[in-house]
């Protein structure tokens, strides 16, 4: 199922038990603050958290003029959906300032957040999603303290079991021959130790 900003900002007025809207203009002051809210909000709650699915992998065009720092070699343009960098290939060193990735390499990728279309929005973030909204609105909107927190609560609830959702698209991969994992001596032989034989 895909959703629309209407729908979800619909949903968010039915957990404040606020009728529906056909239309987010002429439908009057608390529509248009959803509005604005959701334009605020949805980049800002994605770039705070490592979302898979607002997640991309993009090589850096390289732009000709030289940086203006002593420091860097090269200046690379983000791409225009940027919003947030998670990490950047090969591992160097680098700094973004507004629109631009400085650094001493001319081949690089970045693995940056996104704001994905509304229609590509995951259930599981879309759950937690709508009471983030209805708690902003009964806070900001409906000037309810009591009723804000209640739904922020049922939130922090939902963004827990989101994040572990969108968490298994990226596995944490096995530590596998480490020394950290390897034991030696006595301590590795549990078998013995827990019997009462030597270690």
């Amino acid at each position: 199922m895909t959703w629309s900003k209407l729908d979800i900002i619909n949903l968010a007025f039915n957990v404040l038990n606020k009728s529906s809207v056909n239309t987010l203009s002429d439908s009057g002051e608390f529509s248009d603050s959803a509005d604005r809210a959701f334009d605020m909000l949805l980049p800002a709650e994605l770039a705070v958290q490592s979302w898979r699915f607002a997640t991309k992998v993009q090589q850096l065009s390289v732009l000709v003029a030289p940086p203006d720092l002593a420091r860097w070699t090269y200046q690379l343009q983000l791409p225009a959906d940027y919003l947030a960098a998670v990490q950047i290939f090969p591992r160097i060193g680098y700094q973004i300032y507004k629109d631009k990735v400085y650094c001493n390499h001319n081949n690089v990728v970045l693995e940056y957040r996104y704001v994905p279309k509304t229609t590509d929005l995951p259930a599981y973030f879309v759950h937690y999603f709508v009471l983030k909204l209805a708690a902003w609105f009964a806070n900001a909107v409906a000037n309810d303290d009591n009723l804000a927190k209640g739904i922020e609560g049922k939130a922090n609830f939902e963004l827990q079991k989101a994040l572990f959702t969108d968490s298994q698209s990226h596995p944490i991969p096995a530590m596998g021959n480490n020394p950290i994992t390897q034991v030696r001596g006595g301590w590795g032989d549990w078998g013995s130790w827990r019997t009462g034989g030597s270690y």
